[in-house]
């Protein structure tokens, strides 16, 4: 492939070199980066928190430490005891949320299918494609070997997660739903 670069952007450009170290598995190509000097707004970045990453034994003693001093010493017998017993448990739980569950940061470009695995698979085929790449001029050297082998598995597991999140995703389809799919799948998938 070829790299263009018009001439009004060439007072702009900082810098442009390949990356073959961070070239995707299974591809003859290598990344070309280019740096220019543009000024461009950050995607904003959505704070959510984490359930999956809690420790529920943690979270349920913090629920029960805010919980024991707000349990109402009578029964509720009227709309206003109600209402304060239900504040008060709704703070309990929002405060424990607040102190025991992390935060996470989604990006919208996050894949539903990429785990923590597949982040740090991806890490270290980036590291064995760098020394592979150091080591360009010696054909026998162990690195390269090393970095096949990561890449492979980089890209078997990265398709069998995303094998397995869509099984999941279609699983839970019902017969009342199954139209969906059908829409989905007949449609012409032009963005």
């Amino acid at each position: 492939d070829n790299v263009f670069l018009s001439d009004s952007l060439m007072e702009d450009l900082i810098v442009c070199t390949t990356i073959p170290a961070l070239s995707p598995p299974k591809v003859d190509h290598f990344p070309v980066f280019t740096k220019l000097l543009a000024l461009a707004e950050d995607t904003p970045v959505h704070l959510h928190r984490n359930f999956k990453a809690v420790d529920w034994k943690k979270f349920w003693d913090a629920l029960a430490d805010q919980m024991s001093g707000s349990a109402p010493a009578h029964e509720c017998v009227s709309w206003e005891d109600f209402d304060m017993c239900l504040r008060s448990i709704t703070d309990a739980i929002t405060s424990t949320i607040a102190n025991t569950v992390p935060m996470a940061q989604i990006s919208p470009h996050t894949k539903h299918w990429w785990n923590t695995e597949l982040a740090n698979l991806q890490k270290e085929k980036v590291h064995l494609g760098h020394a592979s790449h150091c080591h360009t001029h010696t054909p026998r050297h162990p690195s390269h070997e090393e970095y096949c082998l990561a890449r492979n598995i980089y890209a078997e597991q990265m398709q069998e997660a995303w094998v397995v999140k869509w099984t999941d995703y279609l699983e839970k389809f019902t017969d009342s739903t199954i139209w969906d799919i059908d829409s989905f799948l007949s449609s012409s998938g032009i963005d």
